[in-house]
């Protein structure tokens, strides 16, 4: 019942909500800075060019980077 998530590197939060909110399993669990550390990901509704965390991303586009990647792998998943 439970599933698992990395990210490599440290999402916000409201990224955080949304890779949980395409989770299906009955026990979520995102693991940050996993395996690796591209820096944070940072939602594009928070997105701030002059942020420090922003200067410690990957770029604008992680955050669709990661989402999609993330709703890609759990369509491989076998549903329920």
């Amino acid at each position: 019942p439970a599933q698992f998530v990395t990210v490599p590197g440290e999402p916000h939060p409201e990224v955080t909500a949304k890779v949980k909110a395409m989770m299906i399993g009955r026990f979520k669990f995102i693991l940050g800075v996993a395996n690796h550390e591209l820096g944070y990901f940072v939602a594009l509704e928070t997105w701030d060019p002059e942020g420090v965390q922003e200067s410690l991303s990957t770029g604008r586009d992680s955050e669709p980077i990661l989402l999609d990647t993330v709703r890609r792998l759990l369509a491989m998943l076998p549903r329920r």
